[in-house]
């Protein structure tokens, strides 16, 4: 997650340290880059925390604890397409729950 904020930080860095003054129109080419070059990064970084959400989900044991993971997530202002997979690992997250719940009923009817 550290990791992550600093790439986050890493996409303004060029525009706080920016050499040229983006104003002039002579420099509309440099600054056209650099808006692509951030447009490519945000692509990157937005793959790799999918990717991550992905792997934390992989190693939850409950859906309890799923939940909380889900829970810490909703406070964090995210782009769609992360909003998006979030929001699916939320219904997963249910799908579990109802399962362990049957699991449990299950369990109760067989022993009783």
């Amino acid at each position: 997650m550290d990791d992550a904020l600093k790439n986050a930080y890493m996409l303004v860095k060029p525009f706080v340290e920016v050499e040229f003054d983006p104003f002039l129109a002579a420099n509309g080419k440099l600054w056209t880059n650099l808006l692509e070059q951030l447009r490519k990064d945000v692509r990157i970084l937005e793959s790799e925390a999918t990717s991550f959400i992905d792997e934390a989900f992989t190693t939850v044991k409950s859906a309890e604890a799923a939940f909380e993971m889900l829970m810490k997530f909703k406070h964090i202002e995210t782009r769609d397409g992360i909003h998006a997979k979030l929001m699916k690992k939320f219904e997963d997250t249910l799908m579990i729950y109802i399962q362990e719940v049957r699991s449990v009923k299950e369990f109760y009817e067989v022993s009783f």
